[in-house]
């Protein structure tokens, strides 16, 4: 039997331009291309915007080669008719059940949030998120669908929405910061994408169906995350004690009323931990005492985290509530709630009793979000709206912990920061500021490959604002009581971040150096002339104040105030703790948490 073989030319002409397909194809690949290039444009930078921009210039790449096979194509069929005749599909009501698959990624995050989103901040972010996604899956492919599959751009609208809603939640599983894998990126794309077409191809009502599922078991997970969360937290709370210090201080005349300053660095380790990380530091620290002030070594904060830590600082307890942890459980912006370092602490309140006014001055409203302000006067006085936060990280495709943070502001606070030093008033001043350098790791879980480098590079931000602080303040107020000092650790050993995060590191690997890395912190105070302080009553952080006191007070009694010198967050470092300078449990066990200890 002969077999007719069909030439070549007719192969391509009818398999290729009859049907549709290749042109559809293209059209497709290029709604894609304008998508991720228009949004290359709006999207602030992060990872969406890195992942965009890749995106684009790689379909460039590809649509350039499929016009090149496509015109290679056509001329060699040109002595032939060349016809494309679209179908154009209706719009089918059913559909908009679809959104709700971009939508998933959103609720969870709204019900994460829960904390900190008022009910109009949750509104805000799901009509923001919704309306984007209605745009990229509904309304674009009704206007290109006159000439390509609307069915097909549908999907890819919707593949591309649910790809950039989710990619918070990927940057969380992979431990991405400011840029993530194109590669896994694109696989994700390209399976949605692709079993969702074929879902619908097949039984588009089949796929809503499906789709309500998910959402929901999605919704009904996030829920019961979220409330675990929140018992964990309830279990990890202390008993709620009014401060001791207070009892200690009841009834008292203040004796002395000098002028205190708080410099607060963030993440600013002492010069030891610094030595480790291969940063000498030392002519910062010898800047220091020659302008008089007393170097602690060995200190230690209770807590790793900027909030906790203070809390403890201005209310001389360990502290109360926990949530900071629920950083561990998934993308979630919220943070720990307090008020110690919002103004209403215990050294605050007994402060203001004294005639002192108290000035609370950071770069951001970071430190009164949810709880506001407390202090007479304060800086930042205006919160950004809590939605547009969330909205901006999900954008940026990372829930970064100084996404509130911009060089604008920070000029801003350095200004107000400055006014506040070089002033002069009849009432005694307590002023608390947290200055934003040298900061700590990106906290993705995984450090940058010049982690250090970076730090060292802030260092220097930090030592030179350290110094101008110091400068002013001798000039207009050479008496006042100047504290300097870190909050917590840089996290720049292991992962950068909780070394129990996704169980990464057992607690038999955690050593001494893991534990200064997040506990550790620079101490300096420069005291009056007639102050005769017991240096040695001071081993942790929060020891600060009931010194502070005792001298205010002349009281030596107030010293026993001081909290349990045992740190909690444990599972920053995998369980491991710190209990009056000794580790407890982790590979050096029974070890002093600082040589330097050993001198004191």
């Amino acid at each position: 039997m002969n077999i007719k073989k069909q030439p070549p030319l007719d192969f391509l002409k009818k398999n290729i331009f009859t049907t549709g397909v290749f042109i559809k194809t293209i059209v497709a690949i290029a709604l894609l291309f304008f998508y991720a290039f228009v949004s290359s444009r709006f999207l602030p930078q992060g990872i969406n915007y890195v992942f965009v921009t890749r995106l684009y210039q790689w379909l460039l790449m590809l649509m350039a080669m499929l016009y090149f096979v496509f015109f290679i194509c056509f001329y060699c069929t040109r002595h032939g008719s060349f016809k494309y005749i679209n179908s154009v599909e209706g719009f089918y009501i059913g559909d908009l059940f679809l959104l709700l698959l971009p939508m998933i990624p959103i609720v969870r995050y709204i019900i994460l949030n829960q904390d900190s989103l008022s009910t109009f901040d949750s509104i805000m972010v799901f009509i923001i998120f919704f309306a984007v996604s209605f745009i990229l899956t509904f309304l674009v492919p009704i206007v290109v669908g006159i000439i390509g599959s609307r069915k097909i751009l549908m999907i890819v609208g919707l593949s591309f929405s649910y790809v950039l809603f989710n990619m918070a939640s990927l940057a969380s599983d992979f431990s991405w910061h400011l840029s993530g894998s194109l590669k896994i990126q694109f696989i994700v794309l390209v399976v949605f994408f692709t079993i969702s077409l074929v879902i619908y191809s097949l039984n588009r009502k089949f796929l809503n169906i499906v789709v309500a599922v998910l959402f929901a078991v999605s919704t009904l997970t996030a829920l019961i995350s979220f409330r675990r969360i929140r018992n964990e937290i309830k279990g990890l709370i202390f008993p709620v004690d009014s401060p001791k210090i207070y009892a200690y201080t009841k009834g008292k005349e203040m004796k002395r009323k000098p002028d205190c300053f708080l410099l607060t660095f963030d993440a600013y380790a002492a010069n030891e931990t610094m030595l480790k990380y291969g940063i000498d530091n030392n002519a910062q620290e010898d800047y220091l005492i020659q302008n008089g002030f007393h170097i602690y070594k060995g200190i230690y904060s209770l807590a790793p985290g900027s909030k906790p830590s203070m809390d403890c600082v201005f209310n001389i307890r360990r502290t109360s509530r926990q949530s900071w942890l629920s950083a561990l459980m998934g993308p979630r912006y919220s943070d720990f709630y307090g008020a110690g370092f919002s103004g209403n602490g215990a050294v605050q309140n007994i402060l203001k009793e004294n005639g002192y006014e108290t000035f609370g001055i950071f770069s951001s409203y970071y430190f009164f979000r949810e709880v506001g302000s407390f202090y007479d006067q304060s800086f930042p006085t205006k919160a950004v709206a809590f939605y547009k936060l969330l909205a901006k990280s999900i954008f940026e495709g990372e829930f970064r912990f100084d996404v509130e943070l911009s060089k604008k502001n920070y000029f801003k606070y350095l200004a107000k920061k400055n006014e506040v030093l070089a002033s002069t008033t009849s009432k005694p001043r307590f002023l608390y500021t947290h200055n934003e350098f040298p900061n700590h790791s990106q906290n993705s879980g995984r450090c940058l490959g010049n982690e250090i480098e970076l730090y060292k590079e802030r260092l220097v931000k930090a030592n030179k604002e350290m110094r101008e602080d110091i400068e002013t303040i001798k000039k207009y107020n050479p008496n006042a009581i100047i504290i300097v000092n870190g909050d917590h650790g840089p996290f720049l050993t292991k992962n950068c971040f909780f070394t129990s995060r996704n169980n990464q590191y057992d607690k038999s690997e955690i050593d001494q150096l893991d534990i200064q890395d997040r506990y550790g912190v620079l101490l300096a105070i420069k005291w009056p002339k007639d102050a005769n302080i017991d240096h040695d009553k001071i081993k942790v952080l929060q020891d600060i104040f009931p010194s502070v006191f005792a001298y205010l007070y002349d009281d030596a009694s107030i010293l026993n105030s001081r909290v349990e010198r045992l740190t909690f967050y444990e599972l920053s470092i995998s369980g491991v703790r710190v209990r009056n300078g000794i580790i407890v449990d982790g590979k050096d066990d029974g070890k002093l948490l600082f040589d330097s200890m050993k001198e004191r």
